[in-house]
């Protein structure tokens, strides 16, 4: 995937962009990001932005800068102006393409372009602050004024003047705020300021800033830390302070700072990384972390793991499968594997010996104990405990009986149904009967659900086609609905090929009727084809037509609409219908995926040849 963007701009190519900070506009054009564009939309966009976590979210404004109807108008640079009107540049050019021209092409327009001034009717104009040729102490004062753009022009004129002069005046300036006021927060962090742009290093105000109950100014503090940490000595315990702090922006800054980090103090800056884990995360603190913890492990040799057992947890956590393969088997690390759905079955089994091995434990002990853990994490990993239920009904049925107390408490007490699943067939297994788990599953509709989806787990089809009978008197007398009606038509597909004739007519009967048509497709198409009864072919075919034309065709590129519609067609063929077949076809939903291939500028794809109408 592509790089997350702060905005969902709605056009590009954007040759320049400023922030608007001046006192002649409105208070609500304050901070607005100004984007300009030259292609598609021609103009300059205004974007609302708002911090969103560690990072910013900007909105498209209805009200853009400045648009034109001009094919060559081409707004490329955007600046405010000391008495806070707009100053735009128009390139005005009629080629700008790069692939599409060439460089040298006699067309290209070098001598021709335009500068635009834009002001806000009914407002007056900034005051304009003279900054040339001004004193030290005058220029200081100019660092109180909210617009960026004087703010900056008076650090320019201060870079002109003697440094030891500057620095010695800024110190004397800056005693007059005080550092727990909110208010005067960003004063203080402008004398920081001025004290690196002529590149001195000032320790207490380093430390005042970093206590500013400003976020964004220690956010700053940390930056400034993060270039002159080669005269900071402790510039990683800074680091680590702003690892946790409770603002996202400054953990974003202490995480990015640690990746300068070199030689012996390589170890101690992955510290730093590691401690913002601590934290909810973001999408801008995800990415630096991991750009991050890639540049220094570069650096560092042998293992990097924490000591600490849970934030050794949150390490792996956040590792590829790749550099996860990598670690040493520490419990950390093997408990990681057995979340991921992308590990094979062998890596997940050496895993789960390996835990059994270092807690000292047995197999079936590890397998239930982990599916429990990965039931309590919830949806998010239930794939991985689906493919970690395998395991489960892998094992030697004497093991399994060993281990039932455990599993019945997964088999009644969990909350993912592949975990509930996978437990009640490990009990039919520990048994090799149905009896008593068929009764024991009777009291609860939910059990007795989880038990017929369960017996998909089970190979041994000698195992499975013993509760034949008592689905098909389920389905008879337990008059199940829902979600245990479509168990028990899934539990049909799985009672071999001696029971399959009988079941398809069971479900055909349901899906005739229109109940649980889904699960009724999908299990039939389980059956054999040679047990499709070819008398109830045509008028289930032509239930599934009548059906068919009641669904949307906006619907009907859906998987279960194709599925359905499928069987309809294979029913018709088996009955010798080919104009029913014809027409279930009719109704289907061609579907074209047409990709890009990004890096030669192509789709995947060059023609398509469509059926007429």
């Amino acid at each position: 995937p592509g790089m997350q963007e702060f905005w969902q701009r709605p056009s590009r190519p954007c040759p320049g962009t400023n922030i608007v900070t001046s006192a002649h506009f409105p208070d609500d054009w304050q901070g607005n990001f100004l984007n300009c564009n030259v292609i598609s939309f021609q103009g300059i966009w205004r974007v609302k932005v708002d911090e969103q976590g560690s990072g910013l979210k900007g909105e498209t404004l209805p009200d853009d800068l400045i648009s034109s109807d001009d094919p060559n108008f081409r707004p490329s640079a955007v600046s405010v102006a000391p008495d806070g009107s707009i100053y735009f540049c128009d390139w005005s050019q009629q080629l700008i393409g790069h692939l599409q021209h060439h460089l040298r092409d006699p067309n290209r327009d070098h001598k021709h372009g335009r500068i635009y001034r834009i002001t806000y009717e009914g407002r007056p104009l900034q005051e304009i602050k003279k900054i040339d040729g001004e004193p030290i102490v005058k220029l200081l004062d100019l660092l109180k004024e909210p617009q960026n753009d004087v703010r900056m022009r008076a650090k320019i004129e201060l870079s002109k003047h003697d440094t030891s002069e500057v620095i010695a005046a800024t110190q004397q300036w800056v005693k007059q705020f005080d550092p727990n006021n909110i208010k005067d927060a960003h004063h203080i962090l402008e004398a920081l300021w001025v004290h690196q742009w002529h590149n001195v290093v000032n320790q207490p105000l380093i430390n005042a800033v970093l206590s500013s109950p400003d976020p964004r100014a220690r956010a700053q503090a940390l930056r400034v830390v993060c270039y002159q940490r080669d005269r900071i000595p402790n510039a990683l315990d800074l680091l680590k302070t702003g690892a946790n702090d409770s603002a996202p922006r400054v953990r974003l800054e202490a995480v990015r700072a640690a990746s300068f980090f070199k030689g012996a103090d390589a170890a101690k800056a992955l510290e730093v990384a590691y401690s913002t884990l601590r934290f909810e995360s973001d999408y801008y603190l995800n990415y630096c972390y991991k750009e991050t913890i890639r540049q220094l492990l570069t650096v560092l040799k042998g293992d990097a793991m924490p000591a600490d057992p849970e934030l050794a947890s949150l390490v792996v956590s956040k590792m590829d499968d790749g550099a996860l393969a990598q670690q040493k088997p520490s419990e950390p690390v093997l408990l990681a594997k057995l979340e991921r759905r992308s590990y094979d079955q062998p890596t997940r089994e050496a895993a789960i010996s390996e835990l059994a091995t270092l807690r000292k434990t047995t197999r079936t002990e590890e397998i239930v104990a982990n599916l429990a853990r990965l039931d309590n994490k919830g949806q998010s990993v239930s794939a991985a405990a689906a493919e970690l239920g395998k395991l489960l009904t892998a094992t030697p049925p004497a093991d399994l009986a060993a281990g039932r107390a455990g599993i019945v408490k997964l088999a009644t007490g969990a909350h993912l149904p592949a975990v509930r699943g996978s437990a009640w067939g490990a009990l039919v297994l520990a048994d090799g009967k149905p009896d008593t788990v068929w009764t024991a599953s009777a009291a609860n509709p939910a059990d007795r659900e989880a038990l017929l989806r369960g017996l998909g787990s089970i190979l041994d089809p000698a195992l499975r086609v013993r509760f034949q009978d008592r689905i098909t008197d389920y389905l008879s007398n337990g008059k199940p609905t829902g979600g245990g009606l479509k168990a028990s038509l899934f539990g049909l597909s799985l009672m071999g090929p001696e029971n399959a004739p009988a079941n398809f007519r069971i479900l055909a009967k349901y899906l005739s009727a229109g109940q649980e048509r889904g699960a009724a497709v999908d299990a039939i198409n389980q059956l054999p084809r040679t047990a499709w009864d070819k008398e109830l072919a045509e008028p289930l075919a032509k239930d599934i037509l009548a059906y068919a034309k009641t669904v949307e065709a906006t619907q009907r590129s859906e998987q279960s609409f194709v599925e359905l519609n499928q069987l309809g067609m294979e029913l018709a063929t088996l009955a010798g219908n080919a104009g029913l077949r014809r027409e279930l076809r009719s109704l289907g939903v061609s579907v074209f995926v047409v990709k890009t291939v990004r890096e030669q500028l192509r789709y995947d794809t060059s023609r398509l040849v469509v059926e007429k109408g």
